[in-house]
Order: C-alpha cells, then sequence, then structure tokens
C-alpha cells in the first residue's frame, strides 16, 4: 500500500497492473502502436493509473529529455483598440496539448523601452523551449532587436510575414477578393478605407490590402480612391483640428460627385467606423453605398445589417505556428537548420452577407438559413 501523501510514482502503476515499469511507461507516452503493446495492458495500465490518480513527474521528463514541454505565447498589449484575436489563443492551446506541451502566455508592453530586457529575461527564466510572438501592431524590427541576434531560442512569428519561421495570411490575396467581390456585384466606384489608429506601428496586411486592392481596379481599368480618416476611432470623438478637419473631408467626400457605389474596409472595426460615418450621413448600408471589411470579427455578424467580410483562419494559423515550433524545437538540438523553417502562407476566404450585395441581388432573409451567408475561396 502506498503511503499517504507520497505521490504516485510509474512503479506503483505498474504493481497494480501487474506490468513493468517499462510496459507503463510506453503506455503514458502513447507510444503503444510502436512498441506493439496490446490493447488489453493498455487499458489495465490506464486504469491503474486513474485508480493511483498518477500525474507524470514534468520535473523527471524535463531532466531525462533535456526540455522543459513550455512553449511561451508573446502578444504585444496595446492601449489603442487592437486585441489578440481568442481564435489565435484556442490554436495555440489545442495545438500544444495534442503535442505534450504546456502553453505560457506573456503580454509584451506596447512601449517597448519602457522595459526593455523583458524577452531576454523571460528567455532566462520563463524555462521555454520555444516561443511563438505576435507583434500585432508593435514593429517586428523592435521585437527582433530585442531578441537580439545571439538568441539560440526557436521563435515563430505568428501573423507576421517574414522570409522563414513565420505564419501569415494572404492579405494581397484577400484584398482581390474582397475587390472583385464588389466588382461582381456590379459596383465600379469602388474606394478603400481605412482610417488612424495612433501610437501602432502599421501591421504588414494594411500595405499588402491596399496593393490588392489597388492591382484589380487598375486591371480593370478603374479608378482607385483609397480614403483615410486621420481620426482615432477608438476614442469617443475627434479633438484636434487635424482631426475635425478629416472628419469633414470625409463627409465631403461621402456627399459630393465622387462619392462610391461600394467600399472596401480595411479591417472589421474600421468598417464599422465608416457605417456610423454613413448613419450620420443618412445613407443607407448596402442601398446607397455596400460595405465589406475584413477579418471576420465577431462584430460583423451583428452590425446592421450583417457585414460581408474576409476570413482569416486563425485557429489553424496558430495551430501550425505550433507544429512549426515543435519541430524547430526537434531540430535545434546543435544545429541552425531551425532557423530555416519555411513560411506557412494561409489563404483567407470571402464571407458574404447583406451589406456587400447589389440591391437586386439580395436573397429575402425567409429563403435564408443563415443571414445572407456565403463562402467562396477564390
Amino acid at each position: 500500500m502506498k503511503p499517504q501523501g507520497k505521490l504516485t510514482t510509474q512503479k506503483d502503476v505498474a504493481r497494480l497492473a501487474g506490468v513493468s515499469q517499462a510496459i507503463v511507461s510506453v503506455v503514458l507516452s502513447g507510444n503503444t502502436r510502436n512498441i506493439g503493446v496490446s490493447p488489453e495492458v493498455a487499458d489495465r495500465v490506464l486504469s491503474a493509473a486513474k485508480r493511483l490518480n498518477y500525474r507524470p513527474n514534468l520535473s523527471a521528463r524535463s531532466m531525462r529529455q533535456g526540455r522543459f514541454f513550455n512553449i511561451g505565447y508573446f502578444a504585444a498589449s496595446s492601449d489603442c483598440g487592437e486585441h489578440d484575436f481568442a481564435q489565435f489563443r484556442a490554436g495555440i492551446y489545442d495545438a500544444a496539448s495534442e503535442q505534450g506541451f504546456h502553453v505560457m502566455m506573456i503580454r509584451l508592453p506596447s512601449n517597448l523601452s519602457k522595459d526593455p530586457d523583458v524577452v531576454p529575461r523571460t528567455f532566462r527564466e520563463a524555462h521555454l523551449d520555444a516561443m511563438i510572438i505576435n507583434p500585432m501592431t508593435l514593429s517586428i524590427n523592435a521585437i527582433k532587436e530585442m531578441v537580439g541576434s545571439d538568441n539560440t531560442l526557436p521563435i515563430v512569428y505568428l501573423n507576421v510575414k517574414e522570409e522563414f519561421g513565420s505564419v501569415y495570411v494572404d492579405d494581397y490575396h484577400g484584398a482581390r477578393l474582397a475587390t472583385g467581390h464588389l466588382f461582381d456585384q456590379g459596383f465600379r466606384r469602388i474606394a478603400f478605407f481605412h482610417a488612424h489608429v495612433p501610437k501602432q506601428t502599421d501591421h504588414y496586411s494594411r500595405k499588402d490590402r491596399i496593393a490588392g486592392y489597388s492591382s484589380f481596379m487598375a486591371e480593370h481599368g478603374l479608378v482607385a480612391q483609397i480614403k483615410k480618416l486621420e481620426v482615432d476611432i477608438y476614442s469617443a470623438e475627434p479633438t484636434t483640428s487635424d482631426e475635425l478637419a478629416s472628419r469633414a473631408s470625409m463627409r465631403d467626400w461621402l456627399q459630393g460627385p465622387n462619392i462610391p457605389e461600394a467600399v472596401f474596409c480595411n479591417n472589421d472595426s474600421e468598417a464599422m467606423a465608416f457605417q456610423q460615418l454613413l448613419y450620420e450621413l443618412k445613407l443607407r448600408v448596402p442601398e446607397d453605398i455596400a460595405v465589406i471589411g475584413y477579418d471576420d470579427d465577431e462584430i460583423c455578424r451583428l452590425s446592421s445589417p450583417p457585414m460581408s467580410t474576409i476570413h482569416i483562419p486563425r485557429y489553424e494559423m496558430a495551430v501550425a505556428a505550433v507544429n512549426m515550433a515543435v519541430s524547430m524545437i526537434n531540430l535545434s538540438n546543435g544545429d541552425n537548420a531551425y532557423r530555416l523553417a519555411p513560411t506557412i502562407k494561409f489563404t483567407p476566404k470571402l464571407i458574404v452577407r447583406k451589406s456587400s450585395q447589389a440591391i437586386q441581388s439580395i436573397v429575402p432573409a425567409a429563403k435564408t438559413d443563415e443571414t445572407d451567408f456565403v463562402v467562396r475561396d477564390a
């Protein structure tokens, strides 16, 4: 009988199951197929482990295998409305758990100069095998500088477009999907709208989305209109003279002769800000101006009308980032090959809802199971 208070060991499980400790180790590691342990024996071992409330000794495992079985997930905190999407976190936690790793969630400060040692210190103290960094709106160059060229810890950049070791979505293609959808609806005066967000370093996606939109317009002989609202859309009201002037200019555009038939917005939050402008001017969506966003955030389904958008497969991207990190860990024993892990590019999808449809093509809500919901890959 095991003394009360003593931790259960594999030897205890082996004694109860009537097998060797080596068999217990194999069964609990999940490698029974490769070793040839019968299902009956495996069930006996698992039942014994459950009965004894066995928990693996992670310290011992780390010492044996030279790993901590910890992956750090770094996301940049921000005070300007940007958020780390739940799908990223869910994908990272699920994929890491499936491969026997724990996840340490670490928030990077939005102002790195306040604590320039935060990343190196975490390397030293957190017992990580690899880390996944989502810079969000922070400068990737600033983060790389902080990481340092002498770093030996495997790093994967999530939602970042780098030559090696990153996972990102093809926003150029996504922008062409959005613009092409508006074109297919019969619209020709199609504009691109984006807004200024203070203290943010422009993410690569904004440039790629503008480039994708512009290329589609040029290929079809259409005039591109790229409009920027120099107002923090996350603040209550514009306050500075520049913000007030920018808002007035936007109103003049939407009430002038060059008013667009349709608008592709840089992301869903900025699309909501644009719809607010239209509401103030008593312009209807999509009757007066069709609108499509980007990201497929939850707010799209809650807006009125439901907003068309471009879906980013964040969960799948996060799973790919973890798989890349684990591959790097396996390759990092005395070899720098892990630094050349190929970057993975994901393809976004078009989600069509009511906000972007030409009036004559809108299907009455009563005839659909979901609110004007269509997915198109190309």
